[in-house]
């Protein structure tokens, strides 16, 4: 069996898309799908009516209601706990996934033992690609992503990159981790590694996952054959001053986590340096009439707060 677990957040429009694309999955329409599937919203106590509609529209699809808010990691727990599937899909409500994809993903684990994860191609709703293989963070990656120095720079190696993601039609590659939009893990890892470590409320709790997942022995691939559709940033746009400063929160536990102190000193003192360079440029941009007032002094707020953190 085949579990898919999607959390939404205010982005009702957005979920149906996705569900629509996993219709062919439910109906057995797909030659490749042999296996049932069952789909597992859980709502983040969403204001535009998800849950009602979700009932109503979509009767086959499983809905677990939060009265609150948990994040990322513990709401796609909470739908990890309830699953009954050999192969488990983490889904963000802003994806469409394209005729194959899954079968395509599912097919590469079952082919490949040592392979505990793997992840699609991402492409933004224009049909160009969005990077979604990484290397795990290093220093020169905090830095260009707060100093881009050249757009070269930042689409290589040095900024944890791989080349082998830019081959059109290329063959599957071995990865570090994936963005969390769509990742497909066998129910054996799962049970080895647990869950997300819910002390990430939003942002890198994939990448702590993954990690954990290669330190358990497993292998982490990208299937470029397999095509899934990210309108990227949807649900965090809604509150985008919080959500960057949880990125870097959720970044300095990250780094906590796996990095030794002298690297966390440096990258906070890269923060830091990167913080008051926004602060200036925004700033500067009020004063020359670039930027309105209110939402200057709304962005100075926000990069305070990640230099505070």
């Amino acid at each position: 069996m085949l579990s898919v677990i999607i959390v939404s957040w205010n982005v009702r429009a957005l979920l149906d898309g996705c569900l629509e694309s996993l219709r062919p999955l439910l109906n057995h329409e797909s030659d490749s799908a042999s296996a049932p599937t069952e789909i597992i919203v859980v709502d983040n106590a969403s204001r535009d009516g998800t849950v009602a509609w979700l009932r109503t529209a979509w009767p086959q699809v499983q809905v677990v209601a939060s009265a609150e808010n948990l994040g990322f990691g513990r709401a796609n727990n909470a739908g990890l706990a309830r699953a009954r599937g050999e192969w488990l899909l983490l889904l963000n409500p802003d994806t469409v996934v394209q005729p194959g994809a899954v079968e395509a993903l599912m097919a590469f684990l079952a082919a490949h033992p040592a392979a505990g994860m793997v992840a699609p191609r991402l492409l933004y709703g224009d049909g160009t690609l969005q990077r979604n293989a990484f290397h795990f963070p290093g220093l020169a990656q905090v830095f260009l992503d707060l100093f881009p120095l050249h757009p070269r720079l930042v689409d290589s190696p040095l900024n944890g990159r791989y080349r082998a993601e830019r081959q059109a039609g290329g063959a599957p590659f071995p990865i570090d981790h994936p963005l969390g939009a769509a990742m497909l893990i066998r129910r054996a890892v799962y049970e080895q590694v647990g869950g997300f470590d819910e002390g990430f409320f939003m942002y890198a709790e994939e990448v702590d996952w993954c990690r954990r997942i290669r330190a358990a022995g497993w292998e982490i691939w990208q299937v470029p054959a397999a095509h899934i559709v990210h309108l990227a940033g949807q649900s965090t746009r809604q509150v985008a001053g919080r959500m960057y400063v949880e990125l870097w929160r959720a970044r300095y536990r990250f780094f906590a986590k796996h990095y030794p102190p002298r690297f966390r000193h440096a990258a906070r003192l890269v923060v830091r340096a990167g913080m008051l360079r926004k602060t200036l440029a925004v700033t500067l941009d009020a004063l020359r009439g670039r930027r309105a007032p209110v939402e200057a002094r709304a962005l100075r707020r926000t990069y305070g707060a990640v230099f505070r953190l």
